[in-house]
């Protein structure tokens, strides 16, 4: 029986067998071969694109290199007992993601087809949001995940500002301010944002700590941007 093989996208790469340890890898480049397979979501990429992304060119070396690699990248697997799970055809390569649970590949798939948010799968969103536990390989900082690491994190920010929407509805402000406050922390510039937790503060009567945040705010604005707030930020605390 082939064990359950587990993937971490968000933060530091990650490939756990079973119950067991992370697969140990012999080379570095084997690690990141699975993980570029693993952004095309199971789609067959073809060996000189992935030649050129993980080493920047095409020459015989390269090719030996590439050779190596899916070697000790089946070894890697084979050891924390982890069978076919690399495919290659005609010099197409791919990962069999129906036999893997992936943070990443369970986030983008949620975010394709999302439900209006209620009370019934509000856990469900939570959930979804505790998935992204830092940017998308960052700890790996490879430079052809760059472009969907800035996408996923804005779309991130766009996921919990929709949670905070529902809980604004619903007039559950706790809770819309520790999804506001998770936003933040992506975007610390973001005037929006500030905005809307100064109005939940306010929301809660709570206008010492409104007036905090409006003065984060303008010490962020001026260091980064030597801007001031807003007229409309202002007016929501009559400044």
């Amino acid at each position: 029986m082939q064990p359950r093989v587990k993937i971490q996208n968000f933060g530091r790469f990650k490939v756990v067998a079973g119950e067991g340890t992370g697969v140990k890898w012999r080379i570095s480049k084997a690690e990141e071969l699975m993980a570029y397979l693993i952004h095309h979501r199971g789609a067959s990429v073809d060996r000189d694109r992935i030649m050129n992304a993980l080493w920047g060119s095409n020459s015989g070396k390269t090719a030996a290199y590439f050779n190596t690699t899916v070697h000790y990248l089946r070894r890697n697997l084979l050891s924390a007992g982890i069978e076919d799970l690399l495919h290659h055809s005609r010099g197409l390569y791919r990962i069999e993601v129906h036999r893997i649970e992936s943070d990443y590949l369970s986030f983008v798939q949620f975010l394709s087809a999302p439900d209006p948010i209620d009370s019934g799968n509000i856990g469900v969103y939570e959930n979804m949001a505790k998935l992204y536990a830092g940017g998308y390989l960052a700890d790996n900082d490879y430079s052809w995940a760059a472009h969907e690491r800035v996408n996923l994190e804005n779309e991130y920010i766009t996921f919990l500002l929709k949670i905070n929407d529902y809980y604004w509805r619903e007039r559950l402000y706790p809770p819309a301010i520790k999804i506001l406050k998770k936003a933040l922390k992506h975007a610390p510039w973001n005037e929006a944002i500030h905005a809307k937790l100064i109005s939940a503060h306010l929301a809660t009567n709570d206008r010492i700590t409104a007036m905090k945040q409006y003065d984060a705010l303008k010490r962020t604005l001026k260091r980064d941007f030597r801007l001031e707030p807003s007229e409309e930020v202002k007016a929501l605390l009559y400044l």
